[in-house]
């Protein structure tokens, strides 16, 4: 989904491809790749209003006649952060809470067998990214949050140390097959459920 997409997802039971392209300015070639795979570039955050505190945060924001989310990824500090990805693509997923309380994916995050595919973005500081996500429709309420994995060593090798960050909760509603139902799905270079590529 692009910022200005107002699309209405069905009721589905299966977990969702998750849909979170990022662009940061890299180095040439990796720019060339992402000019091609991101749809979304930084944005100065003095466009924001409701900033609540200094580092990394995310935001949600409902849009009930888009039938959509707005999920901000802010970088509200003067270091630039670093986020790992596969052809561009964010760790970041939708999660919710399931019977038991545990918190469960409702999205998937394709693997690749291509060794080109993993690479960091980054988001400069004093930015944020603005991405789109579909008000789901399903028979269970439940509490629901976005999940981003992000680095926490150097930004010039893949291989770091991961750290998670949350969005607060809100309320919402799912399918139970979309915490734990996955299609088969097929690629020649990308497997949707399996994170090593096998």
């Amino acid at each position: 989904l692009t910022e200005n997409d107002a699309i209405v997802i069905p009721s589905i039971d299966y977990k969702l491809e998750s849909d979170y392209f990022a662009k940061s300015i890299r180095s040439v070639n990796e720019r060339i790749r992402e000019e091609f795979m991101s749809k979304y570039r930084p944005k100065p955050i003095n466009e924001l209003s409701d900033l609540k505190e200094k580092g990394l945060e995310i935001i949600i924001k409902e849009e009930e006649k888009h039938h959509l989310r707005r999920i901000l990824v802010i970088n509200n500090s003067d270091i630039n952060s670093t986020f790992p990805s596969k052809d561009s693509r964010l760790y970041m997923r939708l999660q919710a809470k399931d019977i038991n309380g545990q918190w469960r994916d409702t999205e998937y995050l394709p693997s690749s067998w291509c060794l080109n595919s993993p690479h960091s973005v980054v988001l400069p500081a004093n930015k944020y990214w603005a991405f789109s996500m579909p008000l789901f429709q399903g028979v269970f309420s439940t509490q629901l949050r976005v999940a981003l994995d992000y680095n926490t060593k150097s930004p010039m090798t893949y291989q770091k140390e991961l750290a998670t960050i949350y969005s607060d909760t809100f309320e919402g509603s799912v399918n139970p097959g979309q915490m734990w139902r996955e299609v088969p799905i097929y690629y020649d270079t990308m497997h949707p459920y399996n994170q090593f590529g096998f």
